[in-house]
This record gives C-alpha cells, structure tokens and sequence, in this order.
C-alpha cells in the first residue's frame, strides 16, 4: 500500500472545531447610589440656595411674623374683657371671663383654618426657592389661593392622628408627628392624592428616616437660642434656610433631588 505523502494526509484530516467560551451573562448595570446626607449636608445646601435672595426671604418672613403677631395681639385684647379674678380674701371668682372664652375659641379656629395653608406656602417658597425665584410677600398666601382644602384637610388630620397618639403616651405622639411630617409636603407634589393618601404615603416614607429628620432640626437649636436672645429678628433670616433645609432633606430621600 502505498505511503501517504504528507499533503494528501492534511487534505484528509477534518479540521476540528474549536469550542466556544462560555458567555458571561452581564449583570444589568445598576443606578447611581444616592449620596449618603447628614444634617450639615442639608443646611449647607439650603445656605446655597437661599443666600442669594436672604433679603426678599427676610421681607416675607416678616410680614408673615407681622400678621400673626397682629391676631395674636386681637386676641390678647379680647382676653381682658371682663377677665376672671381670684380675691383672696373671700376665696371666690369674680368676672365672667368672657373674653379668655371669646379669645381661646378665636385662636383655636384661627391656627385650624390658617396653620396648613401658611405651612403650604413656606414649603411653596422653599420650592421656588430651589427653582431660583425669588420669594414675594404674596407667596404667603399661595396655601389660600390654591388647593386650599387640600391643606386644610391634611393638617386637621394631622393635628387628630397626632392628638390621639399623645393621650396614649407623649412619646408616641412626638414619633407619629415625625411620621406625619411630610404630609403637606407630598400634597404640594401630588395635587390629587387624597388627604389620608398623603398622610399614608408620609408614614411609609419616614419608615427609617425620622431619626435623620429629628437630628437635622435638633441641629438648629444653637440658632433658635440666638433667635430668641434677639427677639426674634434673627429668626427672619434663619427660618428660611430652616425650612428649605426640611425641604432638601423631603426631595432626597423621596430621591428628587
């Protein structure tokens, strides 16, 4: 039999197939990871944000300081009409103490009707604030002109849900109202959830972060001493940054930030 020269033999032979590396299966790329905030980190931001405009701030919040200052004082007045007096002597009341009656269902019906629609403003200031616009004296009453019960009905509930965790014990009611603090918040952004949905959606939202939320206002409590040493002044230039520094911390960890 005849030998195979050497190129019939590679002719003959079948290539043989290289086998294929396995494929790695690529993991889908995640998201950027929110940047971890600390209370500094929001007052640091909101000083950004509003020391530009502190001046127009400062204006607003005085004549917000002005015209519940001007109630209170109405309402103080009406107190002394013919007030209740203890005499010692007979050990008996004298007065009908109409006035502190009149004054008491005043203020009461005053902070129902007014409270969530002044709240509603602020946080409004604070979000325009973040949008550059310069805060106007008749963004107070933005909370009245739009979605009026809106915040009303958030703040009442509010106010009930709160009240009846404190007659459980104090420390409850001071949680819950941590719970429910970014109610009115969630309403600005979601004008068609319903009351109880903002106040559900608050509570889901605050679920590990009401901690975070007591240590960025306990953080401005050297200021609020200062404030109360000058009278109040300083408070038309610290208030701002301290609510927009509330509504830094809102927009991150709803993660719209």
């Amino acid at each position: 039999m005849p030998n195979k020269t050497k190129k019939n033999v590679a002719k003959e032979a079948k290539p043989v197939k290289a086998e294929a590396a396995p494929v790695k299966e690529v993991a889908p790329k995640k998201g950027p990871t929110p940047t971890k905030m600390r209370a500094r980190d929001y007052r640091h931001k909101a000083i950004d944000i509003v020391k530009p405009m502190s001046g127009d701030f400062a204006v607003t919040y005085l004549v917000y300081s002005v015209i519940i200052g001007a109630f209170s004082a109405i309402a103080g007045a009406l107190a002394l009409i013919d007030p209740m007096k203890f005499d010692p002597a007979t050990q008996t009341f004298s007065g009908s103490g109409v006035g502190m009656a009149i004054s008491s269902a005043l203020i009461a019906l005053f902070t129902i009707l007014t409270t969530g629609a002044f709240t509603y403003s602020l946080i409004n200031l604070s979000r325009q604030a973040r949008a550059k616009k310069k805060p106007t004296v008749g963004g107070i009453f933005y909370g009245f002109k739009e979605r009026y019960t809106q915040s009303l009905g958030v703040y009442v509930m509010q106010t009930i849900f709160t009240a009846l965790w404190t007659l459980l014990l104090i420390i409850p009611g001071i949680i819950k109202s941590f719970s429910y603090s970014m109610a009115l918040y969630i309403a600005l952004d979601n004008p068609n959830k319903t009351t109880l949905d903002c106040i559900t959606e608050s509570r889901k939202l605050m679920n590990g972060n009401k901690w975070k939320l007591f240590c960025l206002r306990i953080s401005y409590i050297g200021w609020f001493i200062l404030m109360i040493l000058t009278l109040g002044i300083l408070g038309f230039w610290v208030l701002p940054k301290f609510n927009q520094a509330q509504y830094e911390f809102y927009l991150h960890i709803t993660h719209k930030d």
